[in-house]
């Protein structure tokens, strides 16, 4: 880059090495398009991240979810059942 011009993109560039089948597969598909392999590679790339990149936290909120179902089940938890019964009998004394 020249001195003094600023870079636009905000691309990045990746070399990967792929065995010939893949490769040949992937020209396949790109010239179905119109597209480049490397363009084909880059939208691929792209709606993957986009569609996992926040996958641990949706696995974990999911699973929060569960195990508080799961505890609030008074028949499975009897800690439940106790703390429910508790909060009845306080509800009764007001």
């Amino acid at each position: 880059m020249m001195k003094g011009v600023i870079n636009m993109t905000n691309k990045k560039r990746v070399g990967i090495q792929l065995n010939e089948s893949v490769y040949d597969k992937l020209k396949e598909v790109a010239g179905r398009y119109g597209m480049t392999v490397n363009s084909l590679m880059a939208y691929i790339l792209g709606q993957w991240s986009d569609s996992n990149y926040d996958m641990k936290e949706r696995v974990t909120q999911k699973f929060i979810q569960e195990i508080a179902k799961e505890a609030m089940n008074k028949e499975k938890n009897p800690m439940v059942e106790k703390i429910l019964k508790e909060m009845a009998l306080e509800k009764e004394k007001e």
